[in-house]
């Protein structure tokens, strides 16, 4: 991550929306002018709540030039921050695709380790797209373009949230709240990557804007609509990735504190949990059904001591790494991010977003406080409505959910994202003068911009092939060991397509396991008449050897031969002998 990107990017957002106000503030004949422009964008919407006509031509081509111009900013800001070279897409964003497409789910076995079974959706758009484009560095704009639609729907967010008298103010408001929103640690990090964070970020934010939308239609019937959308877009994210479901949980505190407890709002809620189900059914009905048809477990290997499936132990798989170690961090976790940690991220960072809301939230209460004892109301330039506490319960659920759930930050994209409109609703609530107010929001985004230390994720330079392997000829019908922890399946889709891989002693299985899929990998090396090789990195050797004298194997060492990797990795392929012969 380029030093200071955050800090560029937020001025240039600034910069760029004073600027276009300026151009146009005059008026233009035969056009709209600033104002007349900005409240058409507000107000227009494409699944707009209110009962208004329909968008003109104006008003379209408004939409379409912020939608376009926020994607151009994620393709361009892709290009510059390189290719993704990551673990996870060395790991198992590649090898799932081509697995899926190749039907190779039984004639594998781990070779992704535990990502071997999680759902390939999204991997096979992405191995599609960059198996498509000739110049990688044009499908990494094109995915950039696609993350950046997750700021369109931040903007409207902004736009339906920071309701004020004053355009000019109102403008203001929303760049400084897109400026923070977008700079942070995990969007920037995971730009244009194999995570589809950001993809999944766009899906939360439309069911948001939706649900938004929904406390205002006048209409039951587009109320209902509405809900509906929300639940199915969210429940979508939820089936593409089990972790967004964090968000499409949180989105029913919040309509029923937004609507009120009622029996309206039951029904809604009602309408909203149909809408996660079938979203979720949608996206990933078929593969829970594979999963659940070959290792009797839907979300195998996960949550096996509720379905006790026989292909692995009956014990929950939990990460434990990032979660709070003691009741002050459970409280404070926010502010321990503020000094450079790796407490819920595996790479060095810094980001105060978070804690600038819960230290907002916390002063605004205590002014709250002490204007109910002195028994004097202070009003700020923005009250609370309905929507604006939609997006305050929707933010703290979200929050307490995946803090007790996941504490990983790399799954917080929506909550980082949203973090701007609340810094920027926080201090237009606590202040009533535009002036103090302005120059809170200023004072927040500054520190929160300056201070913020983006992590080190692997990216390099776009090169001619996206990927590209070579390697020795090997014999048809091979046997392929992938020993521990190391990120190799990548390299499967270049070597024989007749070859079978198979891991053990990964992060999820070892040789002191008692379960089918285990006794698999031993079945299948027993009965193996073919030739045997193991396909990993040459670190950790003698524990490596260790492992494979579980399965009667041995290293022949002076014949290994290194793989031609164009992204740098350095993995060999090793002959190997049985013990026993």
């Amino acid at each position: 991550m380029p030093k200071g990107c955050g800090i560029v990017g937020g001025i240039l957002i600034v910069r760029g929306v004073r600027i276009c106000f300026r151009l146009v503030s005059q008026g233009i004949p035969g056009r709209c002018n600033a104002e007349d422009m900005f409240m058409r964008f507000c107000n227009a919407s494409w699944v707009s709540g209110d009962d208004m006509p329909r968008s003109s031509g104006r008003s379209f081509v408004v939409h379409a030039s912020a939608l376009l111009g926020l994607m151009l900013l994620g393709g361009l800001g892709t290009l510059w921050m390189g290719q993704d070279a990551s673990w996870d897409l060395k790991n198992y964003h590649w090898y799932n695709a081509y697995a899926f497409l190749n039907s190779r789910m039984q004639w594998d076995v781990a070779p992704a380790q535990l990502q071997t079974y999680l759902n390939p959706l999204l991997d096979v758009f992405y191995y599609v797209l960059f198996s498509l484009c000739q110049a990688p560095a044009l499908g990494g704009f094109l995915l950039g373009s696609l993350h950046g639609v997750s700021f369109y729907f931040l903007l409207k967010i902004a736009l339906e949230v920071l309701h004020m008298a004053s355009v000019p103010l109102r403008v203001f408001a929303v760049a400084s709240a897109m400026a923070i929103g977008i700079t942070g640690s995990a969007v920037m990090t995971q730009l244009g990557l194999s995570s589809h964070e950001c993809i999944l970020a766009a899906l939360v934010l439309a069911a948001l804007l939706a649900a938004l939308r929904s406390l205002k239609a006048k209409h039951p019937s587009r109320k209902t609509a509405l809900i509906g959308l929300a639940g199915l877009l969210s429940g979508i994210a939820a089936g593409l990735k089990v972790t967004s479901a964090v968000y499409a949980i949180a989105l029913l505190p919040a309509l029923v504190v937004a609507s009120g407890v009622n029996r309206r709002a039951l029904m809604d809620a009602l309408v909203l949990s149909c809408g996660i189900g079938t979203g979720f059914i949608l996206t990933n009905g078929f593969w829970m059904w594979q999963l659940y048809v070959q290792f009797q477990n839907p979300f195998f290997p996960l949550f096996n001591a509720l379905f006790r499936s026989p292909y692995w132990e009956p014990i929950p798989m939990t990460d434990y790494r990032h979660f709070p170690r003691d009741w002050l961090q459970w409280v404070f976790y926010p502010f321990y991010w503020t000094q450079r940690n790796r407490l819920v991220w595996e790479a060095l960072f810094r980001d105060a977003r978070l804690a600038a809301v819960m230290s907002l939230g916390i002063l605004l209460c205590v002014r709250n406080v002490v204007g109910v004892i002195v028994r004097e109301r202070s009003r700020g330039l923005l009250r609370m409505n309905a929507q604006i506490a939609f997006v305050f319960v929707f933010f703290c659920a979200s929050y307490a959910i995946w803090l007790y759930m996941i504490s990983y930050y790399r799954y917080a994209v929506p909550l980082e994202m949203l973090s701007g409109v609340l810094d920027v609703c926080l201090c237009m609530m606590i202040l009533c003068s535009i002036p103090n107010a302005a120059a809170l929001v200023i004072a927040i985004g500054a520190l929160v911009l300056a201070s913020t230390q983006y992590p080190y994720w692997e990216r390099i330079r776009f090169k001619p092939a996206y990927l590209e392997v070579t390697g020795p000829d090997l014999p048809a019908g091979s046997l392929f060991i992938l020993v521990g922890t190391d990120p190799v399946s990548y390299v499967i889709p270049f070597l024989r397509p007749d070859g079978r891989f198979v891991s053990v002693a990964n992060n999820f299985m070892d040789a002191s396991q008692n379960n089918l899929l285990l006794r698999r990998v031993q079945e299948l090396t027993a009965r193996h008449n073919g030739p045997i090789f193991m396909l990993s990195r040459l670190t950790g050797l003698g524990r490596k050897k260790e492992i494979l004298r579980f399965l009667d194997l041995d290293v022949v060492e002076n014949k290994c031969a290194k793989l031609g990797i164009n992204i740098g990795d350095e993995i060999y392929i090793c002959p190997l002998a049985r013990l026993s012969r």
